[in-house]
């Protein structure tokens, strides 16, 4: 494997709730039917801003939701981006 970079647990934190709110039927109040490529980018964009907005401890409680040792788990890990090759 090779490590390219560490990334900050905020940016991981980020990451793991636009994929959260973009998929949740209660981020857009109803589900929203994507009819195109345009239409889910214009979706992961709208989420993008709604996150980065967040605080700390905003991205903290929806991570926590449901599984409070989840929030320990993102704190106390590093977190790299990285290449694996199969072998």
């Amino acid at each position: 494997m090779k490590i390219i970079r560490s990334v900050p647990t905020r940016e991981v934190k980020r990451c793991f709730v636009v994929a959260k709110l973009f998929a949740d039927r209660k981020h857009f109040g109803h589900m929203k039917i994507l009819k195109s490529e345009e239409d889910y980018i214009v979706r992961l964009n709208e989420t993008k801003k709604k996150v980065i907005k967040m605080s700390n401890k905003q991205l903290d409680a929806i991570l926590a939701g449901s599984w409070k040792k989840r929030l320990s788990s993102y704190n106390e890990a590093d977190w790299y981006i990285a290449e694996a090759y199969p072998s």
